[in-house]
């Protein structure tokens, strides 16, 4: 039992995510590739081909100039649901509508982009990444435009429907992109660097937004927006070349599982010979990397592939990161939906501006989060791999689970209860925000790399299948959140979620403990192959 997890009856059981990261001792003669950094005992994983256009091999600037890339679209992806947020009194009366209908025009949207996920993961499988990062831009920024121009309410809706759409694929297969790039002791960052153009640019924007939307209209955060999405689309266009390559599976030492240690020193795990495959591949020029299509596979079932994260919901290691990350990026964001309901009318009769600067809090509890998380990410798995022989499991992810439980659970109760007060203060109930958004952040990225290093090569499904379940509730919460608290009132509203988060996060123990055995399973009784 390593660091309290249970291990397979089988103890030459195939675990596909449990990997040697660090070696024990090597014989001279037979090595793995190691990092090029200090760390000389660093085994990369997954292992490298010989090829140049293995993405594996790019130099870390290209791989983090294509990150960068579809960080900065999926930041602005992130920021057209929150644009409303400081401005739900405005459109409630320019449109004659309801609070809860006004909170359907941040629902909708999120139902979209799950169904959207759904679709471009098979469409990466078949065309490649580029390709869809490049339509789901272009679909923003036409959505975005239109956003700014509508008249109607059902046209609004409509158009908030197809952002959603546009967003799909940076939910959906950026955790993919990163386990396509980067090695196991790189992704930790990485994902909490996602996990931050996700959450910053959600608590940011809104405190501009709302005195855009006081002394400008919400439609000018609309305009500001589409400057940004042709950035955002040039950026992609130049910067992110397509990164799908299908390596063969003996690199692939995250996928294939972790024998005894001295087994990764066989053949069949780690090969120094350069292939002639390999040998005769050239890198791409940059011209031939801008080209929209790179990468065509003519042998995927499109049948097969739509129906595959449909049966990874299925997956213990998903709803195990479904209910640990996904509940706490549901309250997060029905907070924000509902924060206008909650507080632009009597008693508290918060303006736009002052409803943008309740954000302010959970703009700096992210960047805490942030930057004790990129120190935490990967320096508690190496850690934790080191104590355990050199093996790495992906439960030593769940660690950033700490955290989110002793900041986030008081955060909960105390948001609910304050909120209830006639004389509730902006900065109070800015900072109980801020501490549930620096939980949500570790949550959201423990369970996002808990799914990727857990299931590497079916990485894409495996993630659409969080996002599609995670989307879903969300959409959910937009229904029932504010009737929910028009009838009980935000004290009981948050009790009960606060009770909900508590029990979860002590479940995760079981996650923590059990996890390896769920995996084990899931490689033995494989489901997609009655597919």
């Amino acid at each position: 039992m390593g660091l309290g997890i249970k291990e397979p009856r089988l103890r030459s059981a195939r675990v596909p995510g449990t990997s040697v990261l660090f070696e024990q001792s090597s014989p001279a003669s037979i090595h793995p590739e190691h990092s090029p950094s200090r760390n000389v005992e660093l085994v990369l994983v997954p292992q490298p081909s010989r090829s140049p256009r293995d993405p594996l091999n790019w130099p870390l600037w290209k791989k983090d100039l294509t990150f960068f890339a579809i960080c900065f679209t999926t930041a602005l992806g992130a920021v057209i649901s929150p644009a409303l947020s400081t401005a739900g009194a405005e459109i409630v009366q320019e449109f004659k509508i309801s609070f809860a209908q006004y909170a359907l025009l941040s629902g909708w949207p999120l139902f979209s982009s799950g169904c959207a996920a759904w679709a471009s993961q098979a469409a990466a499988r078949v065309w490649g990444k580029r390709p869809v990062y490049l339509v789901g831009s272009l679909l923003l920024l036409a959505t975005t435009i239109w956003s700014s121009r509508v008249t109607t309410y059902r046209g609004f809706l409509a158009a908030r429907v197809l952002e959603g759409i546009g967003n799909g694929p940076f939910e959906s297969i950026v955790l993919s992109s990163i386990g396509d790039m980067y090695f196991v002791h790189q992704r930790g960052l990485r994902i909490i660097l996602y996990s931050m153009a996700t959450f910053t640019t959600v608590n940011f924007s809104p405190i501009i937004g709302g005195y855009i939307t006081q002394r400008h209209g919400w439609r000018t955060q609309f305009y500001i927006i589409t400057g940004f999405l042709v950035i955002g689309l040039i950026l992609l266009v130049f910067g992110c070349p397509e990164h799908v390559y299908q390596r063969p599976l003996k690199f692939e030492t995250d996928v294939n599982g972790s024998a005894p240690l001295e087994a990764i020193k066989n053949d069949d795990l780690v090969v120094t010979e350069v292939t002639e495959e390999e040998a005769s591949d050239k890198p791409k020029s940059y011209l031939e990397e801008l080209k929209p299509f790179t990468f065509i596979s003519g042998h995927e079932n499109l049948l097969k592939i739509l129906a595959q994260p449909l049966v990874c919901m299925l997956f213990p290691t998903v709803i195990w990161a479904f209910l640990l990350g996904g509940f706490w990026s549901a309250w997060d964001a029905g907070i924000a939906i509902t924060l206008s309901q909650e507080f632009s009318g009597p008693p508290h009769l918060f303006s736009p501006s002052r409803l943008g600067y309740v954000f302010s809090f959970g703009a700096i509890g992210t960047v805490a989060a942030v930057v004790l998380g990129s120190l935490m990410a990967d320096s508690t798995a190496k850690l934790a791999a080191r104590h355990n022989k050199g093996l790495f499991e992906p439960e030593y992810r769940l660690w950033l689970l700490i955290p989110a439980f002793v900041v986030g659970i008081p955060g909960l109760f105390a948001f609910g209860n304050y909120a209830e007060k006639t004389d509730a203060n902006w900065v109070v109930v800015s900072f109980l925000y801020g501490l549930i958004t620096f939980a949500t952040i570790f949550a959201s990225a423990g369970a996002a790399a808990y799914v990727l290093d857990s299931h590497r090569d079916i990485s894409v499904e495996v993630s659409v299948a969080y996002v599609m379940l995670r989307n879903f509730f969300w959409f959910g919460a937009s229904y029932f959140l504010p009737n929910w608290l028009d009838k009980s009132g935000p004290a009981k509203v948050w009790d009960v979620v606060g009770g909900i988060q508590a029990g979860i996060s002590v479940m995760a123990i079981a996650a923590y403990c059990f996890g390896k055995l769920s995996r084990e399973l899931i490689d033995r009784h494989n489901p997609f192959r009655a597919l």
